[in-house]
C-alpha cells in the first residue's frame, strides 16, 4: 500500500522546524533593511537587501514584521516561503499629556486628537516620581509605586479603538519614589544618606544592576499591555546639583558613564524586544551637538543601536548663546530646529543603525531669553523639522496649554 501523501507544510511540521523566508518591502517596492521579523516567538532582521530567513517551529502561524517609519504588520502564516511582505508608512505627529486619567484631561485631549492632525500620544507609563500604571511587579507594590486605579492595558486598547499610536514615556534613573523607599539603590551623599540634585529630586544609581531587574520587569510588564512603543527619558546620570557629594556603586568617569548608559539600553532592549513594541529614547538638545557625553553618558552614536526613533529635546531657548552662530537661538527656532535635526541625521548614519529623527518641540513660552514665543515660533519648528526630514515630532508643554491652531488640518 503507498503511503500517504504528505503535504510540504505537513513535512514541514514533523520535522519540527522550518526556515521562514521572505523580503521586506516598502510602499515603492524597495527594500527595507534591518527591519524586526517575528515568527511566533522566533525574532530576525532583514539584510540590506530587505530578506529575511529565521529558524523557527515548523507550526509557527504568526508573523510581525516592524520598522521605523512603518505601521507594525501582522499576519497568519501558511507557509514557510512568506513572499514579499510590504508596509505601511506611518509618521507620528504627537503630543505628550501628562495626568490622562483625568476625565476632563482625557475628553479634551480625545477632541484634540480627532478634529485635527495628531495621530498619537505620549503619555507617562513611570512618571517623574517613580510611579506606575497598575502594576504586579512585586517591588513596585511594596515601594508604594503602583497606581492602583489606572489600567494601562484597558487604555490602550481604547486609543487603538480611535486609531491613535501610543507612546509610553518612561523615566528611568531619576526616580525618587525608589531611591527614598529603597537608599541601597540610590545615588548616595557622601555625608550620609540619599543625594538629592538641586530642585530636590532623587536618583537611582544607573550602575546597580538591581535597579536593571527591578525597570526591565516593568518594562516588561509595559510591553504586554498592548503599548506601540516605550520612551526612555533620563536615562542619564544627574548632571545638575552638587556632584562632588555624589556616591555610586562605582567612580563615575567619562569612559564608564557611556559604557553604562549603553548596557543599559542593550538590557532594556532585551526585555522589551520579545513583545514586538518600539523603541525611543529623549535626550538634551546639546546631546546632537556634541559628541561628548557632557556628563550624562549619553553619546548618540552609542544609544542610536537600540533605538527606533531618536527624539532630541531641541527646545530653542534651552541652547547656550552662540549656538548655531546665534546670540539668541529663541530669536531663530527655525534655524535652531532646522540644523539640530540635519546634524542628528547625520550622526545615526551606520550599517546597523535604522534610527529615525522625531524631535520634541517647544509649545510653551521662551524660559530663558524671554523673546517672544507663540504660535507663530511653534509652527515654525514644525516646519523646520519637516523640511529638514524629521520623521514626525513630539510637542510638549508641561502646562498642557496646546492651542488647537498648532495642529490644524491642512
Amino acid at each position: 500500500m503507498p503511503s500517504p501523501t504528505v503535504e510540504p507544510r505537513e513535512a514541514a511540521r514533523t520535522r519540527g522546524h522550518a526556515t521562514y523566508t521572505g523580503r521586506v518591502l516598502d510602499e515603492d517596492g524597495k527594500p527595507v533593511r534591518l527591519a524586526w521579523v517575528y515568527v511566533d516567538e522566533a525574532i530576525g532582521r532583514t539584510d540590506e537587501a530587505g530578506k529575511f530567513a529565521l529558524q523557527a517551529p515548523a507550526d509557527a502561524r504568526e508573523l510581525t514584521v516592524m520598522a521605523p517609519g512603518y505601521r507594525k504588520l501582522t499576519r497568519k502564516i501558511a507557509d514557510p516561503n512568506l513572499g514579499d511582505v510590504s508596509l505601511t508608512p506611518f509618521v507620528a505627529k504627537a503630543v505628550y499629556v501628562s495626568g490622562i486619567g483625568d476625565p476632563d484631561v482625557y475628553r479634551r485631549f480625545m477632541r484634540l486628537i480627532e478634529e485635527t492632525e495628531l495621530n498619537a500620544i505620549v503619555i507617562n507609563v513611570k512618571n517623574d516620581d517613580g510611579k506606575v500604571w497598575t502594576s504586579k511587579v512585586p517591588l513596585a507594590r511594596q515601594i508604594g509605586a503602583s497606581y492602583e486605579d489606572f489600567h494601562l492595558q484597558e487604555f490602550v486598547r481604547d486609543m487603538h479603538r480611535r486609531g491613535i499610536y501610543v507612546i509610553g514615556r518612561f523615566t528611568t534613573f531619576r526616580d525618587p519614589t525608589l531611591a527614598t523607599a529603597r537608599p541601597d539603590m540610590a545615588v548616595r551623599d557622601i555625608r550620609g544618606g540619599v543625594w538629592e540634585d538641586n530642585k530636590g529630586h532623587r536618583w537611582v544609581d544607573p550602575f546597580n544592576k538591581k535597579v536593571w531587574r527591578y525597570f526591565g520587569d516593568l518594562l516588561e510588564e509595559i510591553a504586554a499591555s498592548g503599548i506601540d512603543e516605550i520612551q526612555f527619558d533620563y536615562v542619564r546620570f544627574p548632571v545638575d546639583g552638587d556632584l562632588s557629594k555624589v556616591e555610586y556603586l562605582t567612580p563615575s568617569t567619562r569612559y564608564n558613564r557611556p559604557d553604562t548608559i549603553e548596557a543599559f539600553l542593550r538590557y532594556a532592549s532585551s526585555r522589551i524586544r520579545p513583545h514586538k513594541v518600539f523603541i525611543s529614547a529623549d535626550t538634551y538638545g546639546l546631546t546632537v551637538w556634541s559628541e561628548k557625553e557632557q556628563g550624562t553618558g549619553q553619546v548618540l552614536e552609542r544609544l542610536a543601536p537600540y533605538l527606533d526613533y531618536y527624539s532630541p529635546m531641541i527646545y530653542p531657548d534651552h541652547f547656550a548663546p552662540g549656538t548655531g552662530g546665534y546670540r539668541i537661538p529663541s530669536a531663530h527656532p527655525y534655524e535652531i530646529i532646522y540644523e539640530s535635526v540635519v546634524r542628528a541625521k547625520r550622526r545615526l548614519r551606520g550599517d546597523n543603525v535604522n534610527t529615525l529623527v522625531r524631535p520634541y518641540l517647544s509649545a510653551f513660552p521662551d524660559t530663558q531669553y524671554g523673546q517672544p514665543f507663540g504660535l507663530p515660533q511653534w509652527l515654525a519648528q514644525k516646519r523646520a523639522a519637516e523640511d529638514a526630514g524629521a520623521h514626525g515630532w513630539i510637542y510638549w508643554d508641561a502646562a498642557l496649554q496646546y492651542p488647537d491652531e498648532l495642529f490644524r488640518k491642512e
